[in-house]
């Protein structure tokens, strides 16, 4: 039925109108269509009618209830408030806000989580790759973050540095890392002033306001505001919460301005005038070190330095005119202004606290939705079903009369207590957090047991009252009707999974989030066969239930990478990969991410032996089994406990894969015998190739084959595992003497001079090198020859000749050769000298920077190192196997990683799967230790090398 809009007043209601009349008049209608003129009396005194009206009573109550919003439903099912979360809804602040991406949401939160800083700069450090020469651009990609910070002053430093790391690395997103964090250093200039004020002024305050106003422009702290005053600038919902979460306060966008690394004396003044009494400058003076620099008309600050004004410790550097008379101020007067502006301008930046509890949807209050009164008691006594029956002295008739009204009742009753539970229900229809695998409610009506046997008796069918009997369970003793109704629901509720899943799948479809089921339940019928297909449809729902109570920290921090600073969480992984994992059904079987393989091995009793001794895969037979108890070591040898161990064996020590794929079936195993009598046996043929397991009994021979089976469905789901490599991370300590590069210039007769630098340098130092030569070369190439042919570069570069090559050498000490073929510089241009030739020659080249990188003797190409992520996984897990999955994983990964990376996967056999598990544990733990250089950098290339071996 129609919900009635709310129009500000009650509508006047005709008479007979309403719910209750509706429901009464319909059914009477129905009454008389269904029995006409065999009805004895449509009229209030008859007793259809009152069973009509409760009916009618009751059917009002379920609408109501069910016309009530949905949030206050949940609250009432929930039994608490509705908060963030639950059932799949979020809040704005859980479900827009996002992870720091930008430069400047990495600055809002360090300076939103540490209360010592007063403003931070994040810049992004780029390197050259290439340089065109026509027009002389430089290519360059951004590679790592620099954190500039200036900290509140008066307040300890030690610290700083240590907590902005942490804050970064906590946030930190796939492909990014963080070269170096600094502390700006003060450089405190001194203003002379002199100021014409209007009459009426406070003059102290006013020039309280002046320095701090400066001061402002030269530093000033980014103000945050709360979720009110932001309304309040007429935002949307998704503009105020379009950021990092900050806890419920705000910055505003723009409100991070650029360091000031020139300070621009015009903009000081203009400052100053644009205060309401300040009726003019009329003097104004800058200084530093006692030295006056406002000639210049600004003031350059260095790289690691931020500006600060200082306020006159004397009236001698400060004074004012009123009413053309001058004043010097109260200095004591104007500090104490300076304070209140600055103690007040804190309170505005730090005054709203982050909250971290879960908001609230809806607040809870108490429906009693499920509460169900039963229509009996709503009955005229006289009736006789309701609490107090009928008389002791009634006769045998009577009773039965009352007793077969009950029985009547019940089917309504029931139907509408159960309508009540469903409703009451839905919460943990849709409660990410339930583990129910049901999706009908019942609820039982208040009659006793004996009450329901009795009422559905039926003296004239011995075959009713023996159904009725077996309903009941009677013979199992069960005293309930709760137990009779379990029963009956779990025969109706058949199609819950079906249900469950679309309850999940409707919830996925508000973030626009999906999940391959259709290819997942293929993939599971063809590699485990359709028993396994309900055990997956479990499975798969788990999966989904756990996606969505992650959702708001899947979708939040959906670039997010692991902090790989914590020592104590080594086998943490991405958002990313829990992502992919849920998406997929993989079981990341850890608490901190997935359990070694060298366990699952261990685990499950797996050996695989060779046979022979010819180390050629094709000479050997080798052999996998299971032991029934778990093998200290790994690979180890079975023993014989009275029944033979499962065997299997093949020419290949990859035989395993093979086994996975078609050991999980049942299909693929049969019971055989051997001919009668005493000795008789019974052997498990796997796919009619060979005995794998033997027994005198025919009973064990069937349980070894199912244990088996279940074995190898254990192993494979324990094996499947994802693992994601960030090649930025294999970069060794930037601060060690280990970066270097080479230019490949490509001139203009079509040859390549390579130039290479032979000394190793730190990663800032080598990227100026090579920005300052790659300058020096665009330079040279386009100035003009001076009247003596020289070069004014001739100081930077040397151009020699050798016989048949040219020799350049820059100041920087990169160095190279360029072939002439065998001809001396005189015989290939006879009217050019050596900087003249290099110079024609590099008029119109493309040059290309290859930055490097050693590890001990070994040299990597940094090309490998940015933009670029591998996944790795194993090979013979049975799904891992199938085209199909590996299919859809290539189409998830394509989905879902970033677009600015480059991504591969690696699939890896059983053997290099154990030998990658113990590189990247290793590498994992230095890691977290990366100022050990030596150490990590060893670790760092052996992970370098699994990720590039073929």
């Amino acid at each position: 039925m129609e919900q009635h809009q709310a129009k500000g007043y009650i509508t006047k209601k005709s008479k007979n109108s309403g719910l209750f009349q509706d429901f009464f008049k319909e059914g009477i209608d129905l009454l008389q269509g269904l029995s006409g003129a065999n009805w004895t009396d449509y009229n209030e005194h008859d007793p259809g009618v009152t069973i009509l009206e409760n009916l009618a009573y009751a059917l009002t109550e379920l609408y109501y209830k069910t016309s009530l919003p949905i949030e206050q439903i949940l609250a009432d099912a929930k039994g608490g408030d509705l908060v963030s979360g639950d059932s799949g809804f979020f809040a704005p602040r859980d479900i827009f806000t996002t992870a720091p991406i930008t430069a400047e949401d990495y600055a809002k939160v360090i300076i939103d989580q540490i209360d010592k800083v007063k403003n931070a700069w994040v810049d992004v450090v780029e390197i050259s790759v290439a340089m065109e020469m026509e027009n002389g651009t430089i290519t360059t990609e951004k590679v790592l973050y620099d954190i500039k910070i200036e900290k509140y002053r008066g307040i300890d430093d030690t610290s700083i540095k240590e907590e902005v790391k942490r804050v970064f690395h906590a946030c930190r997103n796939l492909g990014e890392d963080l070269l170096s964090v600094s502390l700006l250093n003060e450089v405190e200039l001194e203003l002379h002033l002199e100021v014409t004020l209007s009459s009426n002024s406070i003059a102290e305050k006013v020039l309280a306001e002046i320095y701090y106003r400066v001061n402002d422009y030269l530093s000033g702290a980014p103000r945050f505001y709360s979720k009110g005053e932001m309304e309040l600038e007429d935002l949307s919902v998704e503009k105020i919460y379009d950021g990092p979460d900050m806890g419920g306060r705000f910055i505003k966008e723009g409100d991070l301005c650029p360091r000031i690394t020139k300070v621009e004396f015009e903009e000081m003044k203009r400052i100053i005038t644009n205060i309401d009494e300040v009726i003019s400058v009329d003097l104004f003076d800058v200084h530093i070190h006692g030295e006056e620099i406002l000639t210049e008309g600004y003031y350059q600050l260095e790289e690691n330095e931020i500006a600060k004004i200082e306020i006159p410790k004397t009236d001698e550097l400060v004074g004012y005119t009123m009413e053309k008379i001058r004043y010097k101020p109260n200095i004591k007067e104007l500090m104490r202004y300076w304070y209140n502006l600055r103690a007040e301008n804190y309170s505005n930046v730090r005054k709203m606290e982050a909250k971290n509890e879960k908001e609230v949807i809806a607040p809870h209050v108490p429906l009693h939705i499920g509460k169900y009164y039963s229509i009996r008691e709503q009955f005229p006594l006289n009736y006789g079903i309701g609490t107090y029956g009928v008389s002791q002295d009634a006769t045998p008739k009577r009773k039965a009369q009352a007793m077969q009204l009950k029985a009547f009742l019940l089917p309504f009753e029931q139907l509408m207590v159960n309508y009540l539970e469903q409703l009451e229900g839905v919460y943990s229809l849709f409660d990410p957090q339930s583990t129910k695998d049901s999706s009908y409610n019942y609820g039982e009506v208040r009659y006793s047991y004996e009450e329901m046997g009795q009422a559905g008796k039926n003296s004239h069918s011995k075959k009713i009252n023996e159904e009725l009997d077996a309903l009941l369970c009677k013979d199992k003793g069960e005293t309930s009707w709760e137990d009779v109704l379990q029963k009956l629901n779990a025969k109706v509720d058949v199609n819950a999974m079906g249900r469950l899943h679309k309850a999940m799948d409707n919830m996925l479809s508000r973030y626009a989030e999906h999940f391959p089921n259709d290819i997942l339940r293929k993939l599971n019928m063809e590699v485990f066969g359709s028993d396994s297909s309900t055990t997956f449809e479990r499975k798969l729902l788990s999966y989904k239930r756990k996606f969505i109570s992650s959702y708001a920290e899947l979708g939040a921090h959906r670039l997010q990478s692991f902090d790989y600073t914590q020592k104590d969480n080594i086998l943490s992984h991405s958002t990313l990969v829990q992502k992919m994992a849920l998406l997929l059904a993989v079981q990341q079987n850890s608490e901190n991410g997935v359990q070694p393989l060298r366990e699952v091995v261990a685990q499950s009793g797996l050996r695989v032996v060779n046979l022979g001794e010819s180390k050629s895969d094709e000479e050997n037979d080798y052999e996998i089994g299971f032991a029934e108890k778990r093998l200290e070591g790994l690979f180890g040898v079975l023993e014989d406990e009275g029944e033979q161990p499962f065997v299997l064996t093949g020419k290949s020590k990859n035989v395993l894969d093979e086994v996975l794929r078609f050991g999980v079936q049942s299909g693929n195993f049969t019971l055989k015998s051997s001919s009668s009598g005493k000795d008789r046996q019974y052997f498990v043929d796997f796919r009619n190739k060979e005995i794998v397991y033997t027994s005198k009994s025919k009973k064990k021979a069937a349980e070894g084959m199912n244990r088996l089976i279940g074995r190898l469905q254990s192993f494979n789901e324990n094996s499947e595992r994802i693992y994601l490599v960030e090649h930025k991370l294999l970069y060794p300590d930037y601060n060690q003497s280990v970066f270097s590069f080479t230019l490949d210039i490509e001139l203009r007769d079509g040859g390549v001079l390579t130039l290479y630098d032979a000394q190793k340098l730190s990663f800032e130092q080598r990227n100026t090198e090579v920005k300052h030569l790659l300058s020096d070369l665009r330079t040279l190439a386009n100035e003009e020859e001076k009247e003596s042919g020289r070069s004014e570069h001739e100081s930077k570069f040397i151009v020699e000749q050798g016989l048949g090559k040219l020799v350049v050498q820059w100041s920087g000490g990169a160095s190279g050769e360029l072939d002439l073929e065998g001809k001396s510089l005189n015989q290939s241009h006879p009217h050019l000298d050596s900087m003249a030739l290099f110079k024609v020659l590099l008029s119109t080249a493309d040059i290309k920077v290859h930055n490097k990188v050693f590890y001990g003797g070994a040299c990597v190409d940094e090309d490998e190192l940015n933009g670029q992520m591998t996944f790795v996984l194993p090979a013979w897990p049975v799904r891992f196997q199938h085209k199909i999955f590996r299919d859809l994983f290539e189409q998830l990964v394509f989905e879902h990683a970033p677009a600015y990376m480059l991504t591969h996967i690696k699939w890896l056999g059983i053997y290099e799967m154990l030998e990658f598990e113990n590189r990247h544990t290793a590498w994992r733990k230095a890691l977290s230790q990366r100022s050990d250089s030596k150490y990590f950098a060893g670790h760092a290339y052996a992970m370098y090398q699994a990720l590039m071996d073929d």
